[in-house]
């Protein structure tokens, strides 16, 4: 990002994606920082938030290190119940995150 020097250019964030591409999602937001405009919020090998690999009470304080106030944008697998789990990794975002 930083080698194309055009504020323009900016990250979509996705932290799920971040860990399992092999990445630690923490120092990543905290290196991207600025950066940052948008997060993509989902867990990584989990149906539902908090229940796969990725540290959400890490990703959380990295992004509130940053200073992060915008849209986290939830992505889950399919279920039987899409409101139902919407409903749940929802909660889960407000309450712990």
């Amino acid at each position: 990002v930083e080698g194309v020097s055009s504020p323009y250019v900016q990250v979509y964030y996705d932290f799920g994606n971040g860990l399992g591409l092999g990445g630690d999602p923490a120092r990543e937001i905290r290196k991207l920082a600025r950066r940052i405009v948008q997060v993509h919020a989902k867990d990584w090998n989990g149906d539902h938030m908090g229940e796969g690999r990725v540290d959400l009470p890490a990703v959380s304080a990295a992004l509130k290190d940053i200073g992060y106030d915008a849209y986290l944008v939830l992505e889950m697998p399919p279920t039987h119940d899409p409101a139902a789990a919407a409903a749940r990794n929802l909660r889960f975002l407000q309450e712990d995150f």
